[in-house]
């Protein structure tokens, strides 16, 4: 079983974002969250849910949603990283792997720069 993620980790994907405080119902199959937010990021939603035209709810619901895609990416490093610890495997460098592969130095610094500027990287 992995490890939770440290405090500070969750604190650097959360950042200045929503407080859960707690659970009051479902409405039509939906669960019901009463949040605290801040003045600004109060201030902030309404803006966005006003020049948007979409609901408050629905950038809530976003939030949430990457928050806990972060989240899982977060465990799943982890409980990887563990794995590979455990089995024993050892790391090597980037360029041996490379050369392994056969990949000249110019192919992988053009794979480097379109990854780059696909934002991928």
């Amino acid at each position: 079983m992995a490890s939770a993620p440290s405090e500070s980790q969750i604190q650097a994907l959360r950042g200045d974002t929503l407080v859960f405080t707690r659970l009051t119902g479902r409405v039509g199959g939906a669960l019901t969250i009463t949040i605290r937010l801040t003045k600004q990021q109060e201030l902030r939603l309404n803006a966005l849910a006003a020049r948007t035209g979409r609901t408050k709810s629905f950038y809530v619901r976003t939030a949430v949603n990457e928050y806990l895609e972060d989240l899982e990416d977060a465990y799943a490093a982890d409980l990887a990283l563990r794995q590979f610890q455990n089995d024993g495997d050892k790391a090597r460098p980037a360029a041996d792997l490379i050369k392994e592969l056969g990949i000249t130095p110019e192919e992988w610094q053009q794979a480097e720069r379109e990854l780059r500027e696909s934002g991928e990287w």
